[in-house]
């Protein structure tokens, strides 16, 4: 990514494994930023020091919802002496979905550095890795990639090929639905990704199709795609 992008600035959201002195600095070494959850098991130190030192605190009202933030900069995620220095976001969470209300406690380390006005959206962004997991597992196990147990079946690398072969599938999809306009009119006609590609199937079992534009253009507005199949 940094040798294709050299000057994109990106923000690397991450789970609580990559909460350690060596993830931390690699990412660092790339000049990327970092939203990393942290955990009082896994991080001891960092929660040994949290836990006797004064938070800033800041209340947020959204819509029915309210969210309490405690955050501090510049503190050590260990006691190693490369440890880097991070800031760390507390938040929690009341959140009424229908007739139920939940309360929810996140923790997290970043280096960016956290305001007032700005940890209200940092929490957004580091909450918004369950949902890009969340429907990205979804994506790929009911609408259509047939993600599933059978992946863990076969010799001599099946299986991998199997689940690379289906990821890359899901990288091109993911490509076309955010920047090819006859994708997004194509899936937005068909309503569902699985309908789609059933679409797509009856394509190529029954036209011959002179490129990848010609089917999508024929399934989103019902052009091209007019010679039949060599049969003989």
């Amino acid at each position: 990514m940094k040798k294709e992008h050299p000057r994109l600035q990106l923000t690397i959201v991450s789970d609580s494994l990559s909460a350690s002195t060596p993830q931390i600095n690699e990412i660092k070494s790339f000049g990327y930023h970092f939203i990393t959850n942290v955990k009082p098991k896994g991080n001891k130190a960092l929660f040994d020091f949290i836990n006797v030192i004064e938070l800033l605190e800041e209340h947020i009202t959204v819509e029915k919802n309210s969210y309490t933030l405690r955050y501090i900069n510049n503190v050590p995620l260990n006691d190693n002496k490369e440890a880097p220095m991070v800031n760390f976001l507390e938040c929690v969470a009341i959140e009424v979905k229908g007739r139920k209300t939940q309360e929810k406690r996140f923790t997290w380390i970043t280096d960016h550095k956290l305001t007032k006005k700005n940890a209200y959206l940092i929490m957004k962004g580091a909450r918004a890795r369950w949902k890009i997991e969340n429907e990205t597992f979804n994506t790929l196990k009911n609408q259509g990639y047939q993600f599933d147990h059978n992946f863990g079946q076969g010799k001599k690398h099946l299986t991998e090929v199997f689940s690379m072969l289906m990821m890359l599938a899901f990288l091109i999809d993911q490509i076309q639905e955010a920047a090819c306009g006859l994708f997004q009119t194509a899936l937005q006609k068909e309503v569902s990704r699985r309908a789609l590609w059933e679409r797509m199937r009856g394509y190529f079992y029954l036209f011959f199709l002179r490129s990848w534009e010609e089917l999508l253009d024929a399934i989103a507005h019902g052009k091209g795609a007019t010679v039949p199949p060599d049969t003989s």
